[in-house]
């Protein structure tokens, strides 16, 4: 018995040491995941990795990563290698927000107020008073002097950064209340950007083209506007 324990130990203790080769295996596994390393299945060595950090409104909006589905809901984070990533966030009934964005390792891309415009916008009359006496108040002279929104015929700036340089004149330009979008007329048309000059989107068409008073609710929920003397607005998002 004892001559068949001693032909048999080198098999156990192999096997023991495989057992405990598995187990610290996997143990660094979780703790180099836990701690943000991936495979990069490019180069095929394992990396830091960075980290986007997505919010918007409406939340529980899918996300796409380079056209494939990471999350169903928003709130999201997800680590990737450093790499250039397109990133969608789409809503059904909404339009769809993209960008392109670098991931570095180690950091955080913050986009914490994604805004979804309703892509079927209907315009209504108006007659709250209270919603009316928005359009009077001196919303642009605030957004100017005290959120460092600047714009002249062709051009929106905001906190000294360029948001878009346009080839067609501008009217008017508010900041929305998340202070990361500008409301701007162009035309017979009333427009959404991001400051980073991407998502330039179309909210309203109206029947003129010289400048119109608009505003917006505190929320950004709606857009009131008038054109002559009658009063309008638009739920948006």
């Amino acid at each position: 018995m004892e001559n068949r324990r001693t032909k048999l130990l080198p098999k156990i203790i192999l096997g023991q040491a495989a057992v405990a080769l598995l187990i610290t295996t996997i143990a660094l596994s979780i703790l180099f995941y836990a701690e943000g390393y991936r495979l990069n299945v490019k180069s095929w060595k394992i990396a830091k990795t960075g980290i986007v950090y997505l919010v918007s409104y409406p939340k529980n909006s899918s996300v796409f990563i380079n056209g494939v589905l990471q999350s169903e809901k928003t709130p999201m984070a997800k680590n990737l290698v450093s790499g250039n990533y397109n990133v969608e966030v789409k809503n059904d009934k909404y339009v769809t927000w993209s960008n392109n964005i670098k991931i570095e390792s180690q950091l955080v891309k913050k986009f914490e107020n994604i805004v979804l415009i309703k892509d079927d916008i209907e315009i209504e009359s108006l007659s709250d008073s209270r919603k009316i006496s928005t359009l009077y108040a001196p919303s642009e002279i605030l957004a100017s002097n005290n959120n460092g929104l600047f714009y002249n015929q062709y051009e929106i700036w905001l906190k000294n950064n360029l948001v878009a340089r346009f080839s067609a004149p501008i009217q008017r330009a508010i900041l929305y209340p998340d202070k990361e979008h500008v409301v701007y007329q162009q035309g017979s048309a009333i427009r959404i950007i991001d400051d980073s000059g991407r998502n330039d989107t179309l909210l309203i068409e109206i029947d003129q083209e010289s400048p119109i008073r608009f505003a917006l609710s505190n929320k950004g929920e709606e857009l009131y506007f008038q054109v002559d003397d009658e009063y309008y607005f638009a739920k948006i998002r």
